[in-house]
C-alpha cells in the first residue's frame, strides 16, 4: 500500500521534504517523488495479480538515499560496507545526524571526483573562510572539521513554479567548491574550472592566504618522457604499460592533433611513429596527457600536463579513486620514470615553438617569462611584430578582472559589462599588442622563396604581393596549377590569399567574398584547422628548418583551392533558392511595388541582394571577385576570363540593382553619376591595368530584379553622355543589362555542364559565349542585353558543342555544386 509523503515527513521530520538541502547534494527531490509515487501506485495495482513483484523503495526516504547512492557505491562502502547497509544506517539516525552523514559522504565523493586543486597558507583557516563569506558573494556550509563547502554566488534553488506546479527542472545557480582543512593552516581548494577559479581570485584578492606555489626543478625531463612513451624495452615499460597518449601537435603535414588508444598497449605503434618522425620533435608542449595501466599492481592512471606560463607540471587525474590511492601511484611512478608530480619544470629549447605562440598570444606575463629563453632569430622577431609607443617601449593593455565572472575591464570601469559584479582585481598590465601587418609582410616575404609541391598536382608558377582586404595586410600569391589526368590536361590559374591569424578574429572577408584563403596561425589560433580553407602555422613557414616548407604551402593552397568550392556550392545553392522563390511570386502578381512588403522577405536589402547575386556569379564563373564595399567608388564586383597571358585577361564588372518601383529600377541623376564615376573609377585601377594591360573594363553589367527595357537606351546613353564630362579618354566599355532570371538559368546551365578536358575546354566555350552576350551591342547600339533569351543562345551553342565530344572526354563539373 503506498506510503503517503506528508505523513511520512511528519514522522521522520523535514529532511526528507527538503528539496533544497537534496538538491545541493545533486539528487532532484522533485523528479525522485514523482518517479516513487508512480512506482506506488502501479505496486497496488499489480498487488492482486502478482505478489512476487520486484521490491523497490517503500519510503520516499529510501528512495531518495537510492537516488543520491548512484555513482558512489565506491565511497558509501568505505564506510557502511554496502548500501543497503547504508540505506537503513542513515533512516534510523536523527534529522541532525543525517543531514550531517549525507553532506560528509558527498563532500568525500566530489573530493573524489574533482582532482585539480589549489592550496593555500595562512594562520588562521577559521578566520579567512569566515573573511571570504563575510561579503555575501561566496556562501560557506561547514560539513565537519575536514571539510567546508563552498558556493560562489547563490546557491539557492533556480526554480519556475506555475499553478503550483514545477515547469522546469531546478537547478542550483552554481556549482560547489570543497574545502579541505589541515591543523597545519594549509587548505585546498578543489572543484569544477569556473568555481573554483571565483573562489581561489577571492581568495586571493580578499584575504590574507597565500598560495602554495609547486616545487621547481631546472632541469630537463623531456628525454625521460620521449624514453617512457617510446622505447619498446625499459625499466618503465616493466611496470607501466602505456595505452593512451594525446598531442597537441603532430609531424604530420598539416600538424593536426594526434590522439592513440589502445587498451592491448600502444608500444609498437609509438616507436613506429617516433622512428618514423611523426611525434612532435623534442620539447614537451606538444604532449597533452598519457594513460598508464600497472602490470604489476593493476588499475589504469590518467597523466596530465598542464602548461602553464612558467613552466608545466604533470598531474595524476585519478577520479574516483581516494587520495591515498593516488599518492600511492605517484610515489611509484615518480620512484621508476624520474618524474616527480606536483612539481614544476620549465620549458626548454626545444620549446621554442610553444614560447613564441605564448608570446604571439600577447600576452604579457608569458613575453616576460619566456622572452630570454628563446634564440637570438626569435627574439628578433618578436621585436620586430610586437607594437612600441613613441620611446620604443612595449605598448601594454592595463586591466583589471571581475572576481565574479573573472570578466577583464578597462581600469576605469565601475561595474562588470558581463555580470554587473563592482568587485575587481588590482589593474595591471596583462597585454602586448602583435602587428599583424609586420607578420603578413614576413609572410609575404617567406612565400618568395617557396616552391609549393602537391601529391595530386603541379604548381607551374607561383608569385605573390601584399595587398588589403578590408585594412588587413594580406599575401596575395597568382598560382598556375596543371593537374594531369592521362588523357588530358587541365590548367587553371587561382589567387590565393595568405591571412595572418593570430589571438584576433580571423579575416571574415575570406568567406563573405568567397576567396580562396590560406590561414597563417600563430599565438592563439596556433595549429587551429579551418574547414574549407588552408592552414599553415607561422612557426613552421618562418622557423622550422625540419619542416618540408614547400609541401606545406601547396598542402595549404591545395586545401583553400579545393574547400571554396565546398563554400561556393553551400551558398550559391541557397542563392538560387531564394531567388527562384522570389521569382516564383513574381510571376504570379501584377505589381512589384503593390507586392513589395511579401517580396521583402527573399531580398530585404539592396546589400543583401548583392551578395546573393555574387554567390551565383561566383559558382558561374570562378574567377568571379567581389569588389565593392559601402561608400567605396567602385562596383559590386567583377568577373575575370583568364587568358594564356595574364595581361591579356578579359574583365567585366557588374552592380546589382535592387528596386521595388513601380516602372522599374532607373538612374536617378546622383545614380548616374556613381554608376559614371564606378565604371571610370574601374578602369583607372591598378589592379585592373594589371589584369588586362590596359585601362578599360571589357563591360560594365547592370544586373537587376525589375528592369523596364523601355529604359535600357536611355540609361545607356545617360552614362555615356557623363563620360564626356569626367575625361576626354575614350571610353570603349560596353554597358550591358542582365536580369535576374537570366543569371539564375545561366545558374542552372552551370549547374548541368561537363567539363571538356583538355583543347576545346567546353568551359571555355561557355566563357566566351557570356563573354559576346555581354560584350555585343547588335543592333541596339549603344548597349548590351543578356535576358533568358541570351542564355538559351548560349545554351543552344553549348550543347551543339558537346554532342560532338565523345562521353568519355567529359567529367561533372561540380558534383557537389550539382546536389539539389
Amino acid at each position: 500500500m503506498a506510503t503517503d509523503v506528508s505523513e511520512e515527513s511528519d514522522k521522520r521530520g523535514e529532511i526528507f521534504s527538503d528539496d533544497e538541502f537534496w538538491y545541493k547534494l545533486d539528487v532532484d527531490w522533485e523528479e525522485v517523488k514523482e518517479e516513487f509515487e508512480s512506482e506506488q501506485s502501479d505496486d497496488d495495482t499489480d498487488s492482486e495479480e502478482d505478489d512476487d513483484a520486484a521490491d523497490g523503495p517503500e519510503t520516499i526516504a529510501e528512495a531518495l538515499l537510492y537516488e543520491f547512492a548512484k555513482g558512489k557505491k565506491k565511497t558509501i562502502e568505505a564506510e557502511h560496507e554496502t548500501v543497503s547497509i547504508f540505506v537503513s544506517t542513515v533512516q534510523a539516525k536523527a534529522d541532525t545526524e543525517v543531514r550531517q552523514a549525507m553532506r560528509s559522504l558527498y563532500v568525500d565523493h566530489q573530493w573524489s571526483l574533482k582532482q585539480k586543486q589549489d592550496k593555500f597558507d595562512c594562520d588562521q583557516i577559521e578566520s579567512v573562510l569566515s573573511q571570504l563569506s563575510s561579503d555575501g558573494t561566496v556562501v560557506r556550509e561547514e560539513v565537519n572539521g575536514d571539510y567546508d563547502i563552498l558556493w560562489p554566488g547563490n546557491s539557492a534553488i533556480d526554480k519556475e513554479v506555475r499553478d503550483s506546479e514545477v515547469t522546469a527542472r531546478k537547478l542550483l545557480k552554481t556549482e560547489p567548491v570543497i574545502v579541505k582543512k589541515s591543523d597545519d593552516g594549509r587548505f585546498v581548494v578543489r572543484g569544477a574550472n569556473k568555481s573554483r577559479s571565483k573562489i581561489v581570485d577571492r581568495v586571493r584578492a580578499n584575504t590574507t592566504a597565500e598560495s602554495v606555489e609547486p616545487n621547481r626543478k631546472q632541469e630537463s625531463v623531456s628525454d625521460r618522457v620521449h624514453e617512457a612513451l617510446t622505447e619498446q624495452e625499459s625499466t618503465f615499460r616493466e611496470h607501466f604499460k602505456i595505452i593512451e597518449t594525446n598531442y597537441t601537435d603532430s609531424a604530420l603535414p598539416s600538424r593536426p592533433n594526434l590522439s592513440l588508444k589502445n587498451s592491448k598497449g600502444l608500444e609498437d605503434d609509438l616507436y613506429e611513429l617516433h622512428e618514423s618522425g611523426y611525434l612532435p620533435a623534442g620539447g614537451m608542449s606538444g604532449l597533452s596527457s598519457f594513460r598508464v595501466e600497472d602490470v604489476v599492481y593493476g588499475g589504469r592512471h590518467k597523466i596530465e600536463l598542464t602548461h602553464r606560463r612558467d613552466g608545466f607540471l604533470f598531474n595524476s587525474e585519478a577520479t574516483r579513486k581516494t587520495d591515498e590511492e593516488r599518492e600511492r601511484f605517484e610515489r611509484r611512478f615518480a620512484t621508476i620514470a624520474d618524474i616527480e608530480f606536483d612539481t614544476i619544470y620549465e620549458y626548454g629549447s626545444a620549446d621554442k615553438r610553444y614560447l613564441l605562440n605564448q608570446i604571439l598570444s600577447e600576452d604579457y606575463d608569458a613575453y616576460q617569462l619566456f622572452y630570454d629563453k628563446l634564440p637570438d632569430e626569435l627574439q628578433e622577431f618578436v621585436d620586430d611584430v610586437l607594437k612600441t609607443d613613441d620611446d620604443d617601449e612595449l605598448e601594454l593593455v592595463e586591466e583589471k578582472k571581475c572576481q565574479e565572472c573573472g570578466y577583464e575591464a578597462d581600469p576605469d570601469a565601475e561595474e562588470c559589462n558581463d555580470c554587473g559584479e563592482e568587485q575587481f582585481t588590482d589593474v595591471r598590465a596583462t597585454k602586448t599588442k602583435v602587428t599583424d601587418n609586420a607578420i603578413a609582410t614576413k609572410i609575404n616575404y617567406a612565400l618568395k622563396n617557396i616552391s609549393p609541391s602537391h601529391d595530386r598536382v603541379d604548381f607551374l608558377s607561383f608569385e605573390t604581393t601584399t595587398r588589403e582586404l578590408t585594412k588587413e595586410r594580406v599575401s596575395e600569391a597568382d598560382v598556375k596549377i596543371h593537374r594531369d589526368r592521362g588523357d588530358a590536361d587541365l590548367i587553371s590559374r587561382r589567387q590565393v590569399f595568405f591571412a595572418p591569424t593570430g589571438s584576433g578574429a580571423r579575416l571574415q572577408r575570406f568567406n563573405d567574398y568567397m576567396l580562396e584563403g590560406v590561414y597563417v596561425t600563430y599565438g592563439k589560433s596556433a595549429g587551429r584547422q579551418f574547414t574549407g580553407y588552408g592552414s599553415l602555422t607561422l612557426y613552421d613557414l618562418l622557423f622550422n628548418e625540419q619542416a618540408d616548407t614547400d609541401k606545406l604551402v601547396g598542402n595549404a593552397v591545395y586545401s583553400a583551392v579545393t574547400g571554396v568550392q565546398d563554400r561556393i556550392a553551400a551558398q550559391s545553392r541557397e542563392a538560387n533558392k531564394i531567388a527562384e522563390k522570389y521569382l516564383a511570386i513574381t510571376d504570379e502578381i501584377d505589381s512589384v511595388s503593390n507586392n513589395k512588403d511579401r517580396l521583402k522577405e527573399y531580398f530585404g536589402s539592396g546589400n543583401y541582394f548583392e551578395k546573393q547575386v555574387f554567390y551565383l556569379a561566383k559558382y558561374v564563373f570562378k574567377r568571379s571577385e567581389r569588389w565593392g564595399k559601402q561608400n567605396k567608388r567602385e562596383s559590386d564586383g567583377a568577373v575575370i576570363f583568364p587568358q594564356q597571358n595574364r595581361d591579356k585577361d578579359r574583365v567585366l564588372s557588374f552592380d546589382a540593382k535592387l528596386s521595388y518601383e513601380e516602372d522599374g529600377y532607373n538612374f536617378t541623376p546622383s545614380e548616374e553619376d556613381q554608376a559614371t564615376r564606378y565604371i571610370l573609377h574601374d578602369n583607372d585601377w591598378e589592379r585592373l591595368k594589371v589584369k588586362t594591360g590596359d585601362n578599360q573594363l571589357d563591360a560594365h553589367i547592370l544586373l537587376s530584379q525589375n528592369f523596364d527595357e523601355d529604359k535600357f537606351r536611355s540609361m545607356a546613353d545617360s552614362i555615356r553622355s557623363h563620360f564626356d564630362v569626367f575625361t576626354d579618354d575614350k571610353v570603349t566599355t560596353t554597358i550591358g543589362f542582365m536580369t535576374l532570371e537570366a543569371l539564375v538559368e545561366l545558374f542552372k546551365l552551370k549547374r548541368e555542364l561537363y567539363e571538356y578536358q583538355g583543347k576545346g575546354d567546353l568551359v571555355t566555350d561557355f566563357n566566351r559565349f557570356f563573354y559576346e552576350a555581354a560584350t555585343i551591342t547588335e543592333d541596339r547600339e549603344n548597349y548590351a542585353l543578356i535576358t533568358t533569351e541570351q542564355i538559351d543562345e548560349i545554351d543552344r551553342k553549348v550543347t551543339r558543342i558537346a554532342s560532338e565530344l565523345g562521353d568519355d572526354r567529359l567529367r561533372p563539373y561540380s558534383p557537389a555544386g550539382r546536389e539539389t
